[in-house]
């Protein structure tokens, strides 16, 4: 059975995981990269170093984000989310990943299959 997610179901997933996807494009070319992050429940907070997914979100902030959760090929769940992301630099030396980025989330669509 394939199905939709709901609301709670998809915040559910969103604060369960870990790691997702974002997706970038700068007008060419598309690009996908698997991220950890956190989500509040407004927003997917993610931590990056300078470099191509960084110099692409700063031109075209306007990015995708997906996470999913499978047991098996028949049994899965997905949240695909529509957003725009800013980003901050952290200033703080000790850490590994200097650049903060967050994304708001303008569009949140899930679905399941189960058998």
């Amino acid at each position: 059975m394939l199905g939709t997610l709901t609301e709670i179901q998809m915040n559910n997933l969103l604060t369960m995981q870990t790691v997702g996807r974002i997706g970038y494009s700068d007008g060419k070319k598309s690009y996908i990269t698997p991220v950890t992050y956190a989500f509040d429940g407004k927003y997917i907070y993610g931590q990056t170093n300078e470099g191509l997914k960084l110099d692409v979100m700063r031109r075209n902030p306007f990015v995708c984000f997906e996470v999913d959760s499978m047991l098996n090929m028949a049994n899965w769940e997905s949240v695909n989310l529509h957003e725009h992301s800013s980003t901050h630099d952290t200033k703080e030396t000790n850490r590994i990943k200097r650049i903060m980025y967050r994304i708001r989330i303008t569009e949140k669509t899930g679905r399941f299959e189960k058998q």
